[in-house]
């Protein structure tokens, strides 16, 4: 889904100490957030090399004041032909996934969260790290100070949501994704003078609101197949009629092998059948969960994209979508924001695509 528009999106960029320098001008930016595992946190701003201030460097930070959209800048890039300059960084989720929870001492088992939610996570933030390494009953430690804490501030708000969750040796961005979801609630990143200030806040669900695509103006593109295999016969070890053989059916979007079905008549007389050959197999039971597997990898995919306008959804936020002609409803929630924006001398076109999650 997307969203354009003719407004000023600022980005501010300072230099390698933080401090602010002014606004990109005449240059693009492509920037992705998203989720631990479906977003690459990361940007890359496109400029010639007499526009860029030198300024503008490695450890310079960009962002747009209030949003989620900015980061660190860790490369440069530069073609002497073009004179094109392509700088590259990291976008704060990215620096969440550089860091992993540690219990707090080598006898701990777990680092603990464990009260109010925003307080857990200012804690963890704020507190250093001990590195320990034990090997043959003898060790070593030491304390490091996270480098989190130069670039996080948590909100002092009470969030509303408790936590109580226990992690070893977990990545921080999914162990807080993760653990917020189970509450109800998601993380919060927004810039504030240079800092991002973290907080937890309730995951909002839009798909009531946009389940009528016609009421909302929404542009719906869907597809579904009803031509899809529902049978799959699977050959196992054997030869000739010592070899195994399974059946497997789809009925009503489960599957079921023969020895699992009752009631013939639940079988379509409409069979579309496939053969899957595993001669390998060991045992009877991975013959038949293998050809279950077959069978839904087969199915060919039903899809759906909604494309809308004036909604400003944060990751984590679930949304939702039906389209009465084919049939097909969508509940998910947004695991992907793509800004593309180009800056002008004096305004900036921007478009937003949301990606939601699989």
């Amino acid at each position: 889904a997307e969203m354009g528009g003719y407004v000023l999106m600022d980005f501010v960029y300072t230099d390698s100490k933080g401090i602010e320098i002014g606004f990109l001008r005449n240059c693009s930016i492509d920037l992705e957030i998203g989720t631990y595992d479906k977003g690459s946190n990361d940007f890359q701003i496109t400029i010639s090399q007499e526009e860029r201030d030198p300024n503008l460097t490695y450890e310079s930070l960009i962002y747009c004041e209030n949003t989620e959209y900015g980061g660190v800048v860790k490369s440069l890039e530069i073609d002497t032909e073009s004179g094109e300059i392509i700088i590259g960084g990291i976008c704060p989720r990215a620096l969440l996934k550089g860091d992993y929870i540690q219990p707090k001492n080598r006898k701990d088992e777990y680092y603990f969260f464990n009260g109010e939610a925003n307080k857990c996570i200012k804690e963890y933030i704020g507190s250093s790290t001990l590195f320990f390494n034990y090997i043959d009953n003898t060790e070593k430690s030491l304390r490091i100070n996270k480098n989190l804490n130069d670039f996080f501030i948590v909100s002092e708000e009470n969030s509303g949501f408790q936590l109580n969750y226990a992690s070893r040796y977990s990545n921080t961005l999914q162990t807080f994704e993760t653990m917020l979801l189970a509450v109800g609630a998601k993380l919060s990143l927004i810039w504030k003078n240079g800092k991002i200030e973290l907080s937890v806040v309730p995951i909002y669900d839009y798909s009531p609101k946009l389940q009528f695509d016609n009421d909302y103006g929404l542009q719906i593109i869907a597809k579904r197949d009803t031509y899809q295999y529902n049978h799959c016969i699977g050959l196992g070890k054997g030869d000739l009629q010592e070899r195994q053989v399974v059946h497997v059916f789809k009925i009503n979007d489960e599957y079921f092998e023969l020895n699992e079905i009752d009631d013939v008549s639940k079988i379509t007389k409409d069979l579309n059948t496939m053969i899957y050959d595993f001669s390998s197999v060991e045992s009877v039971q991975e013959l038949i969960d293998g050809t279950k597997t077959k069978l839904k990898e087969a199915q060919t995919n039903n899809s759906i994209e909604i494309k809308f306008e004036n909604l400003d959804v944060e990751i984590g936020d679930i949304v939702g979508a039906k389209e009465y002609i084919t049939g097909i409803s969508l509940r998910t929630s947004i695991v992907q924001k793509i800004l593309k924006c180009t800056f002008y001398q004096n305004y900036s076109d921007y478009d937003i695509e949301y990606k939601v999650g699989e």
